[in-house]
């Protein structure tokens, strides 16, 4: 081989490896990142910048539909209410017309309680001692007189008018005389207790914190659950807390009795259920200020206490109360105050 074709040789040796390290510069490696047209973007004005991709955009799946999320506050329930207007307020005194027109009103059956009420003020019973002294014997011996025939049954379906109306020519009379009359009577401060067949009563009225009116007279018994005027179907026990709840020693068997006034407000403290039955615990709202969120959990805890160790009263015991469920009417619905100008007009 002569030096031109060793030369011809080593030009094409040469050219052979220009083309092999030509064509390893530009294979692509495992590192090249291919972007598919589609994903390019949009507007056409792309920075060449991959686009940011998180977790949650990673996770989710934009055909999915958004989750249900429950929400943490409960609606709000539409409770229907039964509106009244009191036929006197809250601690009125008799007038002497009252008192003439009640008497009237209520009969010649009056003087059987009249006199009964004259020996026992005359006896000075410690239960009505000092009532005398701002105010005449004939005058508190006629109030306590329609409060005693009250409770052995002779006004009858007085608390049903007051209820659920309407009102017989005279009731107002006689109401005047039995609040005065009521008044004059001493105060039971602390638990007492009363049950009703549940009826038609919802239990979920009695949510803590509600204030229930009643528009006629409330009795509880301040030592036992009353046995009478209960049947073998579910009942509601009511234990009250009593801040001006009366104590009536007019009556043989009413001794325990304890009676709250008209329009008297209980709030309720909490309902506890068991077996179909349930106890629901009310603090009666007075009118003077009290430290009331304290109080009332020192008085819900007291109340659950004496539930726990009240017994039932005798078959036997006074006539049940004629207010089964404290401002709740026949059909469970709560009773509502009218403050409208009907109200005013009630003197």
């Amino acid at each position: 081989m002569n030096a031109q074709q060793i030369t011809i040789a080593a030009a094409v040796i040469l050219i052979l490896v220009g083309l092999l390290l030509i064509g390893l510069g530009t294979r692509p490696t495992s590192a090249a990142v291919h972007v598919p047209v589609e994903e390019a973007d949009p507007s056409g004005t792309g920075t060449g910048e991959l686009p940011e991709v998180t977790a949650m955009d990673a996770l989710a799946d934009p055909a999915d539909p958004p989750e249900d999320v429950e929400d943490p506050t409960p609606p709000l329930a539409v409770v229907e209410t039964r509106p009244f207007v009191p036929l006197v307020r809250p601690g009125h005194e008799s007038t002497p017309p009252e008192r003439h027109r009640c008497r009237d009103q209520v009969g010649p059956g009056l003087d059987a309680d009249l006199a009964e009420v004259v020996r026992l003020l005359e006896s000075k019973s410690p239960e009505l001692r000092g009532m005398l002294l701002n105010t005449s014997s004939a005058v508190v011996a006629q109030e306590l007189a329609v409060l005693r025939a009250y409770l052995r049954g002779a006004l009858t379906g007085l608390d049903t008018r007051l209820r659920n109306g309407p009102a017989h020519e005279g009731d107002r009379d006689t109401v005047a005389c039995l609040v005065a009359g009521l008044n004059r009577l001493p105060v039971h401060h602390g638990a007492c207790f009363h049950r009703a067949p549940r009826g038609e009563v919802r239990l979920n009225t009695f949510f803590p914190g509600s204030v229930l009116t009643e528009p006629a007279f409330t009795r509880a018994d301040r030592n036992a659950f009353p046995a009478s005027g209960v049947d073998a179907g579910p009942l509601v026990n009511y234990v009250i807390w009593s801040e001006t709840g009366r104590r009536t020693p007019l009556l043989v068997g009413h001794t325990d009795t304890v009676m709250f006034d008209v329009t008297t407000r209980f709030r309720v403290l909490a309902i506890d259920q068991q077996h179909g039955d349930a106890t629901v615990y009310l603090f009666e709202e007075a009118d003077r200020p009290s430290p009331r969120a304290r109080r009332e959990n020192q008085v819900l805890e007291h109340l659950r206490t004496r539930a726990a160790a009240a017994g039932v009263g005798p078959i036997d015991g006074p006539a049940p109360s004629p207010v089964s469920h404290p401002g709740l009417d026949d059909f469970g619905r709560p009773y509502a105050l009218r403050t409208d100008a009907e109200t005013e007009s009630v003197r």
